[in-house]
């Protein structure tokens, strides 16, 4: 359940910031320049995983225990997620579900519908710009992507250079980056591979 930070321009080893509500993984965030609110994931309390519909949320600027938020429309582990400013979407998640939800940052509370993926899928990263997110992994090459200001489903955004799972992905702007993961092929080796997109244009990823 630890929650730890660090400063992006000192760099330096992370530092403890407070604790969940309870101990949990395989989760996702969204946040805007005040509020960070984590949603999903499971806990192991020993005899089983159960899954969750829990959200939770910090305020960067005071360290301390993250605070209920809401729920979830649907509980579910690795979900994607994707935002701006003003709003966060959690998608997809346990075992390739279609479904996405929002929230709005500022404000606690349940989740919303905002409508469907393209191709359900699990285990994905999220990139956004201030207009647009993007989702992509999941197993294969897809990327599929939302306006983020208007509900309504994913549509299909292009590929990424090879099919993948479980990445990391991170975001600014202009560009995406998705990176790491595991081959869909068994034995599932561990990837190195950096790809990006330009999201407002989509399109293939190229390499990065």
């Amino acid at each position: 359940d630890q929650i730890e930070y660090g400063t992006f321009v000192s760099g330096g080893n992370a530092a403890d910031f407070g604790n969940l509500t309870s101990g949990r993984q395989i989760f996702s965030a969204v946040s805007n320049n005040v509020r960070c609110v984590w949603g999903g994931g499971r806990d192991n309390p020993g005899s089983g995983y159960s899954t969750k519909n829990i959200m939770e949320s910090v305020f960067f600027s005071s360290l301390g225990n993250a605070v209920d938020f809401g729920d979830l429309t649907v509980a579910r582990i690795g979900n994607g997620s994707m935002g701006n400013n003003i709003r966060g979407i959690f998608a997809g998640g346990s075992g390739l579900s279609d479904v996405m939800d929002y929230i709005t940052i500022a404000t606690t509370g349940n989740a919303t519908d905002f409508g469907n993926l393209f191709e359900a899928e699990d285990n994905f990263g999220g990139v956004s710009s201030s207009t647009r997110g993007s989702l992509a992994g999941g197993g294969d090459t897809t990327i599929q992507t939302i306006q983020i200001a208007t509900l309504g489903n994913a549509t299909d955004y292009g590929d990424t250079t090879v099919d993948r799972l479980t990445m990391g992905s991170a975001s600014n702007s202009l560009r995406g980056v998705f990176f790491g993961g595991a081959a869909q092929s068994a034995p599932s080796p561990s990837l190195d591979v950096i790809d990006y997109i330009a999201i407002a244009t989509g399109g293939t990823a190229v390499d990065f």
